[in-house]
């Protein structure tokens, strides 16, 4: 490895090691990190994995780190690759019975992730891009332009911190799931046509897409080994994401499911992650091994069809909708010149021919576009705080009562895809709902009771049309909520903290 080269590396890796947050976290005294950077024999055999010319394993970092782990503490039983990769997950979804071992071992894991991060980044650098191996994040230059440009700030700082891409390819080789690569595919997919819909005019903000795209499954490392990875990881995203002041980006990583959610009401996007994690497909080969692959919409939706057992025809149905209504956001991307094909150049905007020449079949087509397209406007407004604000307030203002009964069905259409803060701006009742209430005596019910902020406002609410509140319950109660005396609840849903 070249000198110049060398001097980079052990600068970069010296920058991640003597980072305050670092030192507190190892507990290793910066004189004990400057000395081993200064080691010749520690230089010599970690540069020794350079120059890069195809993908660096971490069992091979690994073996260049041992000398060094072996001064920090002692090994784990597992082996550093397996505790180091349990560790990773331990610092996105802490686990109580796992701190005496961090305690024990933590430090070696840490400076082994430090040192994995600063190969990673040389190995980035390095090598052509892999659409699922990398992530291809916004620069600073053009998140700087989106509306959610601070909390994409932070997102890339905690995935960054928290050695989330670190603990993804130790996940490779210390477990029989390639997580990284359905998440890294699905973010080069999303990404390619957010970009596009950008480049064609379409309200979407790339920041959000990005954050939402490479958290949506990051829930799947919260969950226990009892538990059932496929319905849980939402949640467990929606906690690491609300942790870390993401509300945005959590909104729509922790609703991509396509069983729920209805795609007409759905901003740009939540489509754009749907789509993308719709295309993106795993199967295994003959050894048990994870094979990733990227589809087009179409053989993604057979491969979907055939993966199915015990499918009743119900379910069936159900991803035939789905997959018509992803269908028709695609022809709309492809209206804009959308690289739908992932070529990596834009396409050509089909003409479109004046209404009156319009057969019958481009008639259709063209009204479900239209259909589309007004959607996902809807959404965009709805979905900004300072456009949704404005949107209250206009409806708030509006005199005529038809102007207002028309503000409230989109508010009732539309609630259920909106965040919760808008949710509670958003409470209302009509004329007629305030009377059916009044002087009546009230139960309410919720299916999930958290910080109260929503109950809160239902109350007071219920309280101005004049009804008595004789109960509050909800199905599952969690935090400080399932201490409180004035609910009823069936179950406590556990918290762990993050």
């Amino acid at each position: 490895m070249p000198k110049k080269m060398q001097r980079r590396f052990l600068s970069d890796l010296g920058a991640i090691l003597l980072d305050k947050p670092f030192l507190q976290k190892s507990g290793i005294p910066r004189k004990e990190i400057q000395a081993l950077l200064r080691n010749e024999a520690f230089a010599a055999s970690l540069c020794g994995i350079f120059p890069i010319h195809e993908r660096i394993s971490c069992g091979a970092v690994l073996g260049c780190c041992r000398g060094a782990l072996a001064d920090l503490a002692p090994e784990p039983e597992e082996g550093w690759l397996a505790f180091t990769h349990r560790y990773a997950v331990n610092l996105l979804f802490p686990d109580p019975d796992f701190e005496p071992r961090a305690l024990t071992c933590g430090t070696g894991a840490l400076f082994l992730l430090a040192v994995l991060q600063a190969v990673f980044d040389v190995e980035r650098r390095s090598l052509p891009f892999d659409p699922l191996l990398d992530f291809a994040f916004l620069s600073e230059e053009e998140y700087q332009k989106c509306d959610r440009r601070e909390e994409y700030a932070r997102f890339l700082g905690s995935f960054r911190s928290e050695f989330v891409y670190e603990l993804m390819r130790l996940g490779r080789e210390v477990t029989p799931f390639h997580t990284l690569e359905h998440i890294a595919g699905v973010h080069y997919v999303a990404m390619t046509v957010a970009r596009g819909l950008c480049a064609g005019g379409a309200p979407v903000d790339p920041a959000l897409v990005s954050g939402a795209a490479a958290a949506h499954d990051i829930g799947k490392f919260g969950c226990k080994p009892d538990e059932r990875v496929p319905y849980l990881h939402y949640y467990y995203t929606d906690r690491w994401c609300a942790s870390h002041g993401l509300p945005g980006i959590g909104h729509i990583a922790a609703n991509h499911s396509t069983w729920d959610l209805e795609l007409e009401n759905l901003s740009a996007e939540s489509l754009v992650l749907i789509y993308a994690d719709f295309r993106v497909k795993q199967s295994r080969d003959r050894d048990g091994r994870e094979l990733t692959e990227i589809y087009p919409l179409d053989e993604s939706f057979q491969v979907i069809l055939s993966k199915l057992d015990n499918v009743d025809e119900q379910k069936r149905r159900r991803y035939r909708f789905v997959y018509a209504k992803l269908r028709d956001f695609e022809d709309y991307m492809r209206g804009l010149g959308v690289d739908i094909g992932l070529t990596g150049r834009p396409q050509p905007v089909p003409v479109r021919r004046e209404t009156a020449l319009m057969d019958s079949a481009e008639g259709g087509e063209a009204i479900t576009m239209t259909a589309v397209e007004h959607n996902i406007e809807i959404m965009y407004r709805l979905s900004h705080e300072r456009r949704f604000g404005n949107l209250l307030e206009a409806a708030r203002s509006e005199k005529d009562w038809k102007r207002t009964r028309a503000y409230l069905n989109i508010f009732e259409e539309y609630f259920a895809y909106i965040s919760p803060t808008q949710k509670v701006q958003t409470l209302c009742l009509d004329g007629k709902d305030a009377l059916a209430v009044k002087g009546r005596r009230v139960a309410i019910v919720d299916d999930v009771i958290s910080t109260g902020e929503s109950l809160s406002a239902i109350e007071r609410l219920l309280e101005k049309a004049g009804a008595e509140i004789v109960a509050k319950a909800a199905i599952l109660a969690e935090g400080e909520a399932a201490g409180r005396g004035d609910i009823i609840f069936l179950e406590e849903l556990p918290l762990f903290p993050l």
